[in-house]
């Protein structure tokens, strides 16, 4: 199988890259075992590295309640590799001086525009099919979406850069969510999120 890929490769792509942006309203994610999901409208998302761990710890805290806003950011390079950035900035209007110093030594927060703190967490993944991505949904899915910006860098050919990333080879992921252990951060993420966008 790998052998009839690499000689598709050689006939359909060249060396000259091809850059495309789309967008992806993410519907829902979870962390479970320091895993991280994301449902999309484009793909489904597995991410998995430290900086998922120290989301996790952050969403856990009750500075979770401050987020004023998210920004996410999907890079796919060779599908079905994708690095994910996501930026999380808090409303510094009710945090104290104490507050600002822990989200900075523990939380690793910097200073923004005007009382506002922000964070980035990046981490690099892979597009997968979550099998029960439709249970996922229908649990916890978001009220409203979240505009997710999504950027290929693929190689010339001619099927699209969104086309060939769809067309990659993944692999179907169940997620446990009957271990509580699992989903106890989901009602972090609703609220936070729900926050966020003035729900």
């Amino acid at each position: 199988m790998f052998i009839c890929f690499g000689l598709v490769g050689c006939s359909v792509f060249s060396d000259k890259p091809l850059t495309q942006t789309k967008r992806d309203n993410l519907q829902s994610f979870l962390i479970v075992q320091n895993k991280l999901y994301i449902v999309g409208e484009l793909h489904d998302y597995q991410f998995e590295h430290d900086l998922v761990t120290q989301l996790n710890h952050f969403l856990k805290s009750p500075y979770a309640n401050h987020i004023e806003q998210v920004e996410a950011q999907f890079i796919i390079e060779k599908s079905p590799k994708v690095e994910g950035e996501y930026k999380v900035y808090l409303s510094g209007d009710k945090l104290k001086p104490t507050d600002r110093a822990r989200l900075k030594s523990e939380f690793s927060f910097n200073d923004a525009a005007g009382s506002m703190m922000y964070r980035s967490y990046k981490a690099n993944g892979q597009i997968v099919k979550l099998a029960n991505r439709n249970e996922i949904l229908q649990k916890y899915r978001f009220k409203k979406p979240i505009e997710a910006r999504v950027i290929y860098y693929e190689f010339e050919s001619d099927t699209s850069a969104g086309e060939i990333a769809l067309a990659a080879v993944t692999y179907p992921i169940t997620i446990p969510l009957a271990i509580a252990a699992g989903v106890a951060l989901l009602p972090f993420q609703m609220i936070c999120f729900a926050l966020a966008f003035g729900y």
